[in-house]
């Protein structure tokens, strides 16, 4: 089973529930994209276009063909138009477009490289999925910080190894990392503490998006040679909390597989780079209602337990990481980053989920292609359907994104 052979083959098209008119404060824009990913094109046209006080409702994949909204405050431009993306002007707000207005996501996504037998052991795992849902689980893109399989930046920052928590960010190469970056991170690596050095050499490569995010830091290493504390303040804030967040989400989902396996259920194991994903293949009706009404709150100082078998849970894979729940605070103090308490449902229930076609492959010749539609909620991962279907055909799932695409 292939899926992002093409960007086209991952189709996301954003839902938002926000009034649109003829006058307000903010623009909003339909924004169309493929091999962009949504940060790295918001800071594309921050730089490129002047637009100030870009905002969005949600990250979508880079390797995948989207279409979300962004707001700037006042007017822009009517169009803009480039080889991977289009902006276009659809109207005016009060309000900017946030996750608040974010509904959920319509999917359409080709599963290519299959076999006649792979498609009959898919469709009754599509239909059970209609009644039992899933484990709403987060999946890797989420854990983008440990893709160097070295851990969390914030289980470093929380046993404040200050050090070990700016070398992950800065200086450790990542599976995702297209060239270029992974030669600024080794030589970052090679000539760590060397902080004068460091600044000239990315002063030299200023352009690249990776050393704009790092420059703040050496700059005050530089100034500051011995406070790696007060170099860590000096990430940005939306990285620091996706950092942080990646870390909270890991957690949620070591409690919600620890929830599935005292349940007794025939559990199925999919690795994954944090961990291990438990799916059951089918839910006694009992167990299906207990789980489609619980949400489970992410760990957090301010965490309010819906039982004590959650709370328990909770502690038990807080207990694992060498933490208990009054240990998540962090050791630096930046307005607004924390481990915010926050609550997630247990389960995912694919709305409109259907078999658009199945026809010949055309890249894979003899094998055949299926095509998926559906609409999940917002926050929840089309991935993780895909990886459940993967595991009723039996065979590896490969993830083929094209070749990185050089934005700077």
């Amino acid at each position: 089973m292939k899926i992002k052979v093409i960007p086209e083959d991952f189709r996301v098209i954003e839902k938002i529930n926000l009034s649109i008119k003829p006058q307000g404060r903010y623009s909003i824009y339909r924004l169309v994209k493929r091999n962009w990913s949504t940060l790295d094109l918001v800071d594309y046209l921050k730089r490129k276009y002047h637009l100030t006080t870009i905002r969005y409702a949600g990250l979508k994949d880079r390797y995948a063909y989207s279409v979300q909204y962004v707001s700037i405050i006042g007017n822009g431009p009517a169009e803009i138009k480039e080889e991977n993306f289009s902006l276009h002007f659809i109207g005016k707000s009060d309000h900017p477009v946030t996750r608040d207005y974010l509904v959920g996501n319509s999917f359409h996504i080709t599963l290519r490289d299959l076999t006649q037998d792979a498609i009959a052991q898919i469709k009754p795992v599509l239909e059970l999925t209609k009644r039992d849902g899933l484990p709403n689980y987060y999946d890797e893109q989420r854990f983008g910080s440990i893709r160097h399989g070295k851990g969390f930046f914030t289980q470093k920052l929380l046993a404040k190894h200050f050090n070990g928590a700016l070398k992950l960010y800065i200086a450790t190469p990542a599976a995702i990392d297209d060239q270029k970056t992974r030669a600024v991170k080794n030589f970052l690596a090679l000539h760590w503490g060397d902080w004068e050095r460091l600044r000239q050499y990315t002063t030299l490569i200023q352009s690249q998006k990776t050393v704009r995010q790092f420059r703040p830091v050496l700059n005050y290493l530089t100034k500051h040679p011995n406070d790696l504390k007060g170099a860590l303040c000096q990430i940005n804030r939306p990285m620091l909390e996706l950092l942080i967040v990646a870390y909270q989400s890991f957690l949620w989902n070591e409690i919600l597989a620890e929830l599935l396996n005292s349940l007794k259920l025939k559990l199925y194991r999919y690795p994954y780079l944090a961990g291990n994903f438990l799916f059951y293949h089918e839910l006694p009706e009992a167990i299906r209602s207990y789980l489609a009404k619980l949400s489970i709150p992410a760990p957090s100082p301010k965490a309010i337990f819906p039982s004590e078998k959650i709370e328990q849970i909770t502690n038990e894979i807080l207990w694992r990481e060498g933490l208990v729940l009054r240990d998540l605070k962090l050791p630096i103090r930046i307005r607004g980053v924390f481990f915010k308490p926050f609550d997630r449902k247990a389960l995912v229930f694919p709305e409109r989920l259907k078999i658009k076609d199945i026809t010949e492959d055309e890249r894979y010749p003899g094998r055949l292609k299926l095509e998926l539609s559906f609409f999940l909620p917002k926050g929840s991962y089309a991935t993780i359907l895909v990886k459940r279907l993967q595991l009723a055909t039996g065979e590896k799932l490969k993830i083929y994104p094209p070749d990185e695409i050089n934005n700077d």
